[in-house]
């Protein structure tokens, strides 16, 4: 697989691995990714469908610059992910992510542990 993992990509693995015990495709929101990592306030409305489920951040309050940094910090690192078999974006409204059958399989050969 080339280069390890970097902390990001095993934040965004570790939220696909917390979600499969709630639903069957380890689906995860990329506002869930930038609140675990970044540590910015939840912006909520999770819940009717995957266009309505994602709340937006408070630009103004993180900052246009950090904000589109993190912003494309998290698609490249979910592009290599995608890369590397791990996971997918379903949809057209890239709102988040699911693992791929590979992606399970590297998360179950390392059970209970840190990526």
């Amino acid at each position: 697989m080339g280069r390890g993992l970097s902390e990001l990509q095993k934040t965004m693995l570790e939220l696909a691995r917390e979600s499969l015990t709630q639903n069957w495709d380890g689906y995860v929101f990329f506002n869930d990714v930038f609140v675990k990592f970044y540590g910015w306030p939840d912006p909520g409305k999770r819940g009717k469908g995957m266009l309505e489920s994602c709340g937006r951040f408070p630009k103004k309050k993180i900052g246009q610059k950090r904000y589109m940094a993190a912003k494309i910090a998290v698609r490249k690192s979910a592009q290599r992910l995608v890369k590397r078999g791990l996971i997918y974006i379903p949809g057209s409204s890239g709102a988040g992510y699911s693992l791929t059958i590979e992606g399970r399989e590297f998360l179950s050969a390392k059970p209970g542990r840190t990526i």
